[in-house]
């Protein structure tokens, strides 16, 4: 059920599989799952507050239990915490469990490469956003040499670790180092038969470009990636979402303010039809929206806009949130 999308049906469900294992022992590792799969639904649904409850709940349990299955729920669930908690932009709990995650399995995650690129892959995020940029820096190192371990210098995780490793530079204005980086990761994706993860790299690219002020490089990119997106992957991809807010971004830049808010208009559409309303990123495009309306000197307009954006973080992030303040 929870793969067909009828959350609603699964919840109940596993409510009431909770009632019935009430009366069973704490350490019950059925009961553990279900807290699981509870917070999984809540996750997709893009509540992290309830999630995290859930799964901490599952925590408490696992931990009780001595045996293979038990541990390798555990470490999951640690990571499902703190993918929670990174969706929240709480990145040092994010931290905390991603390493907690690390410590219980080191014995397997040694053998699980893909797991331990992944684990390795958002704990540098978290290292980045908690000003750690050495510890970050040393761990996308890290995501690039056991994924062409894994996977060979010609691969599409591969690029993944070269566009990610780009990501890191480009944030801290080491452009060439950056421009490098994602040429290396465009290498490996098929450009006849692309997969969504190379709209990424040209979003990137477009924006290494934007912030040189080197404008026509940067549209260049932009509409690159969005031809690709609409052409050869998906028209509601949420990638293509950010390419028409990169180029929104690019427009306003140029003053062209009109033509900027018709590209974040193209953005909030797609991911309205992949995200519930309360999703931050839809925030972030009603901020853009704002923007636009206040270069054509519509200042209602702007208000309507930042409000809705102001609700969305309150209740998504908390009213105690820097992206509130802001």
């Amino acid at each position: 059920m929870i793969n067909e999308g009828r959350h609603v049906d699964a919840y109940e469900i596993l409510q009431s599989g909770l009632k019935y294992s009430e009366g069973a022992s704490a350490e019950y590792l059925p009961t553990g799952e279900i807290y699981c799969l509870l917070g999984f639904i809540y996750s997709y649904q893009d509540q992290p507050h309830p999630a995290i409850q859930y799964y901490s709940k599952a925590v408490d349990i696992f931990k009780g239990i001595h045996s293979d299955e038990s541990l390798r729920l555990l470490c999951e669930t640690y990571r499902n915490i703190a993918s929670s908690f990174q969706k929240l932009e709480k990145f040092r709990e994010a931290s905390a469990h991603f390493q907690e995650a690390l410590r219980v399995g080191q014995s397997f995650y040694q053998k699980d490469l893909e797991s331990l690129i992944d684990i390795y892959s958002s704990l540098a995020e978290c290292h980045e956003n908690n000003g750690k940029q050495k510890e970050a820096l040393e761990l996308h190192e890290k995501v690039l040499e056991l994924s062409i371990k894994k996977y060979g210098e010609k691969h599409p995780e591969t690029g993944n670790a070269y566009n990610n490793l780009g990501s890191f530079y480009l944030s801290q204005g080491n452009y060439q180092q950056a421009l490098q980086n994602f040429n290396k990761a465009l290498e490996n994706f098929d450009q006849e038969n692309p997969e969504a993860r190379v709209l990424e790299v040209y979003n990137n690219l477009g924006l290494l470009f934007l912030y040189q002020e080197r404008v026509v490089k940067s549209q260049e990119f932009f509409e690159k990636g969005i031809s690709i997106a609409i052409n050869k992957i998906s028209n509601t991809h949420p990638t293509l979402a950010e390419l028409y807010k990169g180029m929104g971004g690019l427009l306003c830049q140029k003053e062209q303010f009109k033509k900027a808010e018709k590209n974040y208009r193209m953005a909030l559409e797609i991911l309205k039809k992949n995200y519930e309303d309360v999703h931050p990123d839809i925030g972030m495009i009603y901020n853009c929206l704002a923007s636009a309306a206040c270069g054509q000197g519509n200042f209602d307009k702007a208000i309507t806009y930042y409000k809705k954006a102001l609700k969305i973080f309150s209740d998504y992030f908390g009213k105690k949130h820097r992206k509130v303040a802001e």
